[in-house]
This record gives C-alpha cells, sequence and structure tokens, in this order.
C-alpha cells in the first residue's frame, strides 16, 4: 500500500473517530458529575450553621426588645362653656376620638354661658373615659366635635371642633372647642391623663 493511499484511508475514518471520543467525552463529564453531585458541599454545611445560629438568636427572649407603649386613662373631668350657641339653655353631645377612632360620647343637657353655671361635668363619669395607648415618641391627637341638639335630629358636620396632642408626660390634656362662625359656640374640656401601664 503507498502512503497516498494510506493518507487518504486515515481521512476516510476522520469522522468515526470524531464522533466517537465526543462520545467518551460526554460519558466521562456524565461519570465525573454524578461523582461530585453524591458528595456534600463542605461551603453548604459552613453557610447552614451561621443561618441556624442567627435565627435561633433572634427569636430568644432575652433578645427581643419589649415594645415600649404607654397606656393612658383618659377621663373627661368638667367642661367649661363659653358660648353655648343659643340665648336659653342648649343639649349638646360631644364625640371624643382619638385621631379616627372613637373612644366615648358624651352628652350634656341645658348648658348655659353665665357665670357661676357654666361649668358642668359629664352625669357618668364611668362613660366619659377611655383608654388610649401611646407608643415610645409619639403624641397621639385627640379630636372632639361636638354637636347642638336640633329638633331635624343629628348633622353631619359638627358645629364644634378641637383638638390637641396627647403626651404620656403630662397628667391633664386641655381642648379648645369651638365653632368656625365668630361669635359662635364655644367650650373648654378639662381631661386628666392618667398613666395605669409603663
Amino acid at each position: 500500500m503507498s502512503a497516498e493511499e494510506s493518507k487518504k484511508h486515515w481521512v476516510a475514518h476522520a469522522p468515526s473517530i470524531l464522533t466517537g471520543l465526543a462520545a467518551l467525552i460526554a460519558a466521562l463529564t456524565t461519570v465525573y458529575i454524578n461523582v461530585r453531585n453524591d458528595k456534600p458541599a463542605p461551603t453548604a454545611v459552613a453557610q447552614a450553621a451561621p443561618a441556624a445560629v442567627m435565627s435561633t438568636a433572634a427569636i430568644a427572649p432575652e433578645k427581643v426588645l419589649p415594645a415600649q407603649v404607654k397606656i393612658i386613662d383618659l377621663q373627661l373631668e368638667r367642661m367649661r362653656v363659653d358660648n353655648d350657641g343659643s340665648l336659653g339653655t342648649t343639649d349638646w353631645t360631644f364625640d371624643i376620638q382619638n385621631g379616627e377612632r372613637s373612644l366615648f360620647s358624651v352628652p350634656f343637657k341645658s348648658l348655659v354661658d353665665n357665670a357661676g353655671e357654666n361649668i358642668v361635668t359629664p352625669k357618668d363619669a364611668a362613660l366619659a373615659r377611655a383608654k388610649v395607648s401611646i407608643a415610645t415618641a409619639s403624641t397621639p391627637e385627640i379630636i372632639v366635635r361636638g354637636w347642638k341638639q336640633a329638633w331635624s335630629g343629628k348633622a353631619k358636620a359638627p358645629d364644634v371642633v378641637g383638638k390637641a396632642k396627647l403626651n404620656a408626660d403630662d397628667d391633664s390634656l386641655v381642648i379648645e372647642v369651638k365653632s368656625e362662625k365668630t361669635g359662635g359656640a364655644a367650650f373648654v374640656l378639662y381631661f386628666n391623663a392618667r398613666i395605669v401601664q409603663k
């Protein structure tokens, strides 16, 4: 056999040889990957341990700070009538709210603004109080809305409005409640604000 015939013979088998080599490489790669997956990765174990420790520390009771919340017993003690909104006596109802949350409602009958008769107290003191939660560094807003009794019933919009911030460090709260109209009804509400839980 001449050298030229031998060269042609090898070239003719080259595609088969390359195909066989590719199949061998693929088989060896599969074996390698399967063997490597059977062994646990050491880095995964090292990372899992600190995560478990952190999780335990996060739920440990000594690491959890208690919520800094104060409970205030807010009680309407008395009210001064500066202008009852009429020439004679007038019935009024006042709603006390913490933001949008209603705390209590207090009715007053036959209010007058005459000196010596214009200081009144709630008829039932137990119904003129509520507890207010104050979180650390917060000052909730206490809003008072008042309606004058009318034959047509309670209007949607209040006749008088007043508001003030409730400070946990103060044991009292004073809110001026008045009409937007010049010379309209005006009242001053005096509250006790006693801390019952720290």
